[in-house]
């Protein structure tokens, strides 16, 4: 049995953006900026708040859960790390909706 993977950071300059976006995808949406995972009705901040939140799930069952390559949870990761005030005024948006 293989040790689980808890969510750790990634510098910045390990994955390019290009890399990072790989595996995300814009929709229309009337306020919502954040993509989703290809193939997915699936948005970045899942996969962030699912390896991040109170129970910090580890890396593997998100992989599991959704069929993701690990790549494409780290550009999840990237993506939520990069753009963390965006994230939050989406939060504020739907809360107040």
């Amino acid at each position: 049995m293989s040790a689980q993977t808890t969510y750790q950071p990634k510098a910045p300059e390990t994955c390019p953006r290009a890399e990072e976006r790989k595996y995300l995808e814009s929709r229309h949406h009337a306020w919502r900026q954040q993509p989703y995972v290809k193939g997915h009705r699936l948005l970045a901040s899942d996969v962030w708040n699912y390896l991040t939140g109170s129970e910090g799930h580890p890396v593997e069952d998100a992989m599991e859960n959704w069929e993701l390559p690990r790549e494409a949870v780290d550009g999840c990761l990237l993506y939520c790390e990069s753009y963390a005030e965006l994230l939050a005024s989406e939060s504020e948006e739907e809360r107040r909706r």
